[in-house]
């Protein structure tokens, strides 16, 4: 990962850079995700999109980061009609006109859903496994994990963001 920011100093980790980014091709374009750190934010996510808008979609506190990587690791796209509900996310998978498997992702916050083909879906996650095989990044992960813990802030119960919905849930092992 390619370091482009000014470094912070801050007790839990020192060292690390303001902006860490990695990036990954899927059906529709490049996808970037690029990991921030600064004054307001101990950590946060930015996904960009390709494309015509070139979205950009901030994550911001821990738990909505952990849950988006919940999905990501354990939403299987062997099947259809497979439904997500979370805390701060909903998703499900849909067939696309290849008869490939996709994703609607929706957000509770905003109600902002984003329809993704197999391919720029597989990439996401591609990018945030990348992202987290960074040392930077897992040091400043772990430690906020490790705060939102001890503090109480978080039950190992949260984990288990998905309620199974349909048939097709397929939770990893």
């Amino acid at each position: 990962m390619k370091n482009t920011g000014v470094r912070y100093q801050h007790d839990f980790v020192p060292d690390l850079a303001n902006t860490y980014t990695t990036t990954g091709k899927g059906k529709t374009g490049e996808y970037r995700l690029e990991f921030h750190r600064g004054p307001e934010t101990e950590f946060s996510v930015w996904l960009y999109f390709p494309g015509r808008f070139a979205l950009q979609y901030p994550l911001y506190d821990y738990p909505r980061i952990a849950e988006l990587r919940t999905i990501l690791e354990r939403l299987k796209l062997r099947d259809t009609l497979i439904f997500w509900e979370g805390r701060y996310f909903l998703a499900s998978t849909w067939l696309d006109e290849e008869e490939k498997v996709g994703v609607v992702f929706r957000s509770r916050d905003n109600g902002i859903a984003l329809t993704f083909h197999h391919d720029d879906w597989q990439a996401i996650k591609n990018l945030f496994r990348r992202g987290w095989q960074a040392p930077e990044v897992r040091r400043l992960w772990d430690a906020q994990d490790l705060r939102f813990r001890s503090a109480g802030a978080w039950e190992s119960s949260d984990f288990g963001f998905g309620k199974r919905l349909g048939a097709a849930y397929h939770p990893s092992s």
